[in-house]
């Protein structure tokens, strides 16, 4: 299920400081070793996302959470807390890339970036890492 607009709203009106984005999966977690394996938002994360890539509107941030779900879990070979997600969008075929890293050694997860990628960029990253979990669904 996307988040909830009004949450979203919320959040980037600093009426609420986080958001659950949704569960990593097994894989992931493990890789993370982070337990419980929960994907926040925070507020000011969200402003900065805004503010680095302003084309992606806070409507297109309700499909982070089938992202955490259903995107392809990538390794960071330069931070051992961190993992990229590629997801395609559904309703509309444009990529994505999700930058998570993970607080503290067993902590949360925070997404750390989100912006449109392309074909290219999204190919050379899955070239450059380890694959965890997850695929890349065609158009």
């Amino acid at each position: 299920m996307p988040l909830e607009l009004s949450h979203l709203m919320q959040l980037a009106l600093g009426q609420i400081t986080s958001l659950t984005v949704g569960d990593l999966p097994r894989p992931v977690a493990e890789y993370l070793k982070c337990h419980p394996a929960i994907v926040f938002i925070g507020h000011k994360e969200l402003f900065k996302i805004r503010k680095r890539h302003p084309n992606i509107e806070v409507a297109e941030f309700q499909h982070l959470t089938l992202a955490v779900r259903n995107g392809l879990y990538l390794t960071d070979s330069s931070r051992q807390n961190c993992v990229t997600l590629i997801y395609r969008n559904p309703d509309n075929g444009k990529l994505y890339q999700v930058g998570l890293k993970s607080a503290l050694q067993g902590g949360e997860v925070w997404v750390a970036t989100y912006h449109r990628t392309n074909p290219g960029n999204a190919k050379q990253r899955m070239n450059q890492s380890a694959v965890l979990c997850g695929g890349l669904p065609t158009k």
